[in-house]
């Protein structure tokens, strides 16, 4: 595999060169008004203005493969037309500049698939190992691209000088986070919307909040006291059997829920607690073992999070069926819920107002919230038959350069804080949750899964103990993380 990788990129090289040689591309820096720019682009008149080339690529496509929005986040990048809709013409005005500054027809290839993971991985797989050039640019969830990583299939987005991975339109904390041995692969930024609406977050019922005499938490979070006990307080307030046989949902019930939650996923509260498993050390992605701290952390979590006590309900079912986290929370019946930033657009026609909160820290003495995206957030990669990575570079950085800029914003203001969000302390807590961004490590690398899944029956189940499952799983996972990165980066 790697010696196929190794010929294919010889060849992709050697054609690089012959690119280079006839180029329509100039080194001008001449922006849209006219003004001259320094070479870090900052204009005549001292404010920032992107470098673009004065001349383009004659046409040519940029082709992108690309999955859909799946769950109702936001992936997909091209629009076709202006349709009224201030987020979708953001976009649409976004990528016709693009066109015009680079002389270009960007071409989007959506996998549709309900579980696009594997077949777009497949398509890169396939594509790349033909020598196939078809793709200048594709968005991969980090969670499936890891193995593709591993066998040489992208270029290390530090070797383009064009991705300026070090400007703000680039998420650098995150994209630092999954850089090992000084090699990033698939980075995130502003040219793609799915880690932003698939940030993870809890949103709140402010009638319940009224009813049962809880203060709002917002300023336990902004003094940093929004902790796991302080949750627990709010979460045993709210829990009221009021009169129905059991805990199961029924619709026509009275029951009252502290929190509601979909299956048994704990990650969000581990991480929210400041317990990464895995960390960054000098450059180098390391196992942290499990602490003292870990196993109070899921003792904790496993007295709080009970499903017999209507403190916690846990939905199986998908978003939109009776019963599932989304609809119990939309019923009114439940003081808290989890959430992703794109059910805020189907929160807009609540009878009650709503705000949100960060998960918890596992007490005052952690200095920072931590929130995650969605495993399935996307990353920009640029496969290595690029024939020539150096351009692709540039449209992507300019891409993600005008998306911070023009989209991104918009999403924020019109889809969230406008249309989603009805209060300004909701828009404050957005943002620092946001800031607070750190990647599923286990997810996006897979080792350590297997603990996850027994740490997560351990909570939720009551089944197994943590420190069985940690002296079961730890060589597994010190050997992959290893395999890993042995190759990553050279």
């Amino acid at each position: 595999m790697k010696k196929a990788i190794t010929l294919i990129l010889l060849a992709v090289l050697a054609a690089q060169t012959l690119s280079a040689c006839g180029s329509t591309q100039s080194g001008g820096d001449t922006t849209a008004s006219g003004d001259t720019t320094t070479s870090n682009g900052t204009s005549a008149s001292g404010e920032y203005s992107y470098p673009y080339p004065a001349e383009g690529y004659g046409g040519e496509e940029f082709n992108i493969l690309n999955m859909h929005d799946m769950y109702g986040m936001m992936s997909v990048i091209e629009r076709e037309e202006i349709t009224g809709e201030t987020l979708d013409d953001a976009i649409y005005n976004r990528n016709r500049l693009i066109e015009s500054k680079f002389d270009i027809t960007l071409k989007e290839t959506i996998i549709e698939d309900d579980w696009e993971f594997k077949t777009l991985a497949g398509v890169a797989q396939t594509t790349i190992l033909a020598g196939d050039d078809t793709y200048d640019l594709m968005y991969i969830p980090m969670a499936g691209s890891a193995a593709l990583i591993s066998e040489g299939y992208f270029f290390n987005l530090y070797d383009i000088d064009t991705v300026q991975l070090d400007q703000p339109w680039w998420y650098q904390s995150f994209n630092d986070a999954i850089t090992i041995n000084g090699a990033l692969y698939s980075a995130a930024g502003g040219s793609n919307l799915l880690i932003h609406d698939g940030i993870r977050l809890i949103a709140f019922n402010y009638d319940m909040m009224e009813n049962l005499k809880l203060d709002l938490p917002y300023d336990l979070v902004r003094e940093g006291k929004w902790t796991l006990d302080a949750f627990n307080q709010y979460n045993t307030a709210a829990a009221n059997l009021n009169g129905d046989d059991s805990v199961a949902w029924n619709k026509d019930g009275k029951a009252t829920y502290g929190y509601t939650h979909h299956k048994t996923n704990s990650e969000s509260f581990i991480i929210g607690a400041g317990e990464l498993i895995f960390e960054q050390q000098d450059g180098n992605l390391v196992y942290n073992g499990a602490s003292e701290r870990f196993y109070n952390l899921i003792e904790k979590l496993s007295s709080i999070i009970s499903l017999t006590d209507a403190r916690v309900y846990k939905g199986e079912t998908a978003d939109s069926e009776d019963g599932s986290y989304i609809t119990v929370f939309r019923s009114g019946r439940t003081l808290m819920a989890m959430s992703e930033v794109n059910k805020f657009r189907g929160f807009r026609d609540l009878e009650f107002e709503f705000g949100i909160v960060p998960y918890p820290k596992y007490d005052e003495s952690q200095d920072r919230y931590y929130s995650n995206s969605w495993y399935g957030a996307t990353g920009a990669m640029i496969p290595v038959t690029s024939s020539d990575p150096e351009k692709v570079g540039l449209i992507l950085d300019a891409l993600t350069y005008e998306g911070e800029k023009s989209v991104v914003p918009v999403f924020r203001e019109i889809s969230v804080e406008q249309k989603g969000l009805r209060n300004e302390e909701s828009i404050e807590m957005l943002e620092i949750i946001t800031d607070s961004l750190v990647p599923l490590y286990y997810q996006i690398f897979s080792i350590g899964k297997d603990l996850m899944t027994e740490v997560n029956a351990a909570i939720w189940e009551k089944t197994g103990t943590v420190a069985s499952a940690v002296a079961a799983n730890e060589d597994a996972i010190r050997s992959d993380l290893e395999k890993l990165t042995e190759n990553w980066g050279k």
